[in-house]
Parts: C-alpha cells; structure tokens; sequence
C-alpha cells in the first residue's frame, strides 16, 4: 500500500466554519463492475455532550431511513491509532445490487470536535477481497493536527506505523 501524504493545500479558513473534509479514494474498476470499491474519510462535527456510541447511532438512523434493505450486520468498539473507535458493517440493495458498507468512526481527540469517518463500499461480491485493503488502510492511519496551536500551519499527513 502506498503512503499518501494528504495535504495538497494550505489556506486559512473563514472563523467559525467547520471543518468537513472528504477524501475519496477508488479501486481499479473492473470491467462490468456497476459498484467500485471506494474509501472515503470524512470529518464530521458531533454534538455537543455526544459519546461516541450515540454519534455513531444517530448516523446509522439516518442511513438505515434512507437506504433500500439496510441491515446492520455488527457494531463492534476497537482500537484506531490509539484512539477508541467504532466499526460498524451493514448492507442495503442499491441498482439491482446488494452493497455492503464497512465504516471507523475515530473518537475526536482531546482539542477536536469533529469525528472521522473511514468508510469501506463495494458490491457484496467484492466485500471479502476489499477488506483486507481496508484493515490496512485503517491500520496505517494516523490522525494529525490540521493546525498548530500558534496559528502557524502544520501540515497535515497521513503516516504508515
């Protein structure tokens, strides 16, 4: 897997605003393949007085309204970087197909209010040979400061342990 330094800019952003950064990523497609495997990360904010649990549950309502056939297969507490975290998989059907979504949710560290999402979609099909490049990519993340205390700018990367 290779490293990826995700920093392509730096800019001040307006005071205030919320950071609600998505980095897609997309496997090869396959010919015929009517769902590539993806990951995308996002930061999303979490309620004040939220635990992480409720964040979580409160995103999987919104998903399991809008989604054709959703099923939450497990929800499990683990490990991520150091942090607690929470994986959830489920599947709904979406084009004539059943997808399966694998997704991290990263607790927000102590002077964070965003929680980050790492989340895992392929056709059922292609879910067992897309988690292995998932739990990689999870096991590889390392959450870093968008911005130094000063108001100077650090950069933000992604590192391999």
């Amino acid at each position: 897997m290779a490293h990826v330094q995700y920093a392509p800019y730096v800019f001040e952003a307006p005071e205030g605003w919320e950071d609600r950064t998505i980095a897609v990523f997309f496997a090869p497609a396959q010919p015929g393949e009517v769902i590539v495997p993806n990951v995308v990360v996002t930061r999303e904010p979490r309620r004040d007085g939220d635990r992480l649990r409720t964040h979580v549950q409160r995103q999987l309502l919104v998903l399991a309204a809008a989604l054709e056939g959703f099923d939450l297969l497990e929800s499990e507490d683990i490990v991520v970087a150091g942090r607690h975290a929470m994986q959830t998989r489920c599947v709904w059907t979406a084009q004539s197909s059943t997808i399966e979504q694998s997704m991290v949710h990263l607790e927000p560290g102590d002077d964070e209010t965003s929680v980050m999402t790492v989340t895992c979609t392929s056709s059922l099909d292609a879910a067992a040979s897309t988690w292995p490049v998932f739990e990689r990519l999870v096991a590889s993340l390392q959450p870093v400061a968008q911005r130094a205390p000063s108001g100077s700018y650090a950069q933000a990367e992604w590192t391999k342990r």
